[in-house]
């Protein structure tokens, strides 16, 4: 299947989020609705692009940290769609994260509530100093982001394969 294909597949998943929830994801915000709402066919595709992101620019610690109110239902979202596009390794590391951020997600909210009080305090960099070294863990490699990796390639065969009921889905949602 081609890989241009599934990219046109993917900007149109993209796309109906951007018209479907204006403004786009707030993953920092409390309120934000992790589009709990849409299908779970076009949730996996955003959900697993923000965690590849996340952990290519700074690894579990800045994951943690960007989406700390909504970790799982992110999670969550992973995991169901690691699994459907078969790729297992993704998959079981996500079932380890959880367990990883159940541990340090006490340690996070103390660093992300003293940054909200003094934004200017530097609390990123001692929460990221931190659990750079606290939450060190060969599942990281997992997820960096290889346009011609494994993963993608299980990602654009699994998109292609199920085009029709992405549209599908995007269609019976607007």
């Amino acid at each position: 299947m081609s890989t241009e294909n599934a990219k046109v597949i993917r900007a149109r998943v993209y796309d109906w989020f951007e018209k479907r929830y204006l403004g786009g994801p707030r993953w920092t915000s409390r309120s934000y609705h992790c589009f709990r709402d849409a299908p779970l066919e076009l949730r996996i595709i955003v959900a697993m692009d923000k965690v590849e992101a996340e952990i290519d620019n700074g690894g579990f610690p800045q994951l943690l940290w960007n989406v700390f109110y909504h970790w799982r239902h992110l999670l969550d979202d992973c995991e169901a769609g690691y699994g459907m596009i078969g790729a297992v390794r993704q998959r079981d590391a996500i079932q380890r994260l959880r367990g990883l951020f159940n541990r340090f997600e006490n340690d996070c909210r103390r660093h992300i509530e003293e940054a909200i009080q003094a934004p200017s305090s530097g609390c990123f960099n001692k929460w990221y100093n931190y659990g750079d070294d606290a939450m060190e863990s060969a599942d990281e490699d997992l997820f960096f982001h290889d346009d011609d990796g494994e993963l993608q390639h299980q990602r654009n065969d699994w998109i292609t394969k199920n085009e029709g009921l992405l549209l599908q889905r995007m269609e019976g949602e607007l």
